[in-house]
């Protein structure tokens, strides 16, 4: 490591302290985002204020709700086809248990 003298590093320091008594202060702006930043919707893109605007955010709740009623249409059929298959099985046993009977 180079051996420096009091008086170089002593200058560096006084052009160090020159420096910033010469730097301009700009006050910060109430707005600190940068003026090319943009608000825009996570969804389409569009400019928007909040994150999903309020076309999208309509969007999301028809789809779930159509996936909603999907999914239960789906259940109450199974469910419907499980009940009339146990209901025919549950037929066809008692009536082969009463054929056995005198």
């Amino acid at each position: 490591m180079p051996v420096r003298s009091k008086v170089a590093a002593s200058m560096d320091l006084v052009e160090r302290s020159e420096r910033r008594q010469s730097m301009e202060i700009v006050p910060l702006r109430s707005d600190p985002q940068p003026e090319h930043a943009r608000h825009v919707c996570n969804m389409c893109g569009k400019p928007s204020e909040i994150t999903i605007c309020d076309e999208c955010s309509e969007r999301l709740r028809m789809e779930a709700l159509a996936r909603k009623k999907h999914e239960e249409q789906g259940a109450r059929t199974r469910a419907s086809a499980r009940t009339r298959a146990g209901a025919r099985a549950g037929a066809g046993a008692r009536s082969r248990a009463c054929a056995s009977y005198p």
